[in-house]
């Protein structure tokens, strides 16, 4: 059975995951808040991520922003 692999630049979005990870054309990966939607930080590997997921904290204004609007 054949399984769809995503291009590699794509972003997987997870939504019941904090961040996801988006690898760059110069090797860096991003790690996004699924929460927010503002890119948390970037690394160089793997391994620098969670330290840089740990100290991120949401702006509200920006998760107010993409919450949806009452009664839709």
């Amino acid at each position: 059975m054949l399984r769809y692999q995503p291009p590699k630049r794509v972003c997987c979005m997870v939504l019941n995951e904090p961040f996801c990870h988006r690898r760059n054309n110069d090797g860096t990966i991003d790690s996004i808040c699924t929460r927010c939607f503002v890119t948390a930080g970037t690394a160089q590997n793997e391994s620098e991520l969670p330290e840089i997921e740990h100290s991120h904290t949401c702006d509200p204004d920006w998760v107010l922003r993409w919450q949806p609007a009452s009664g839709q």
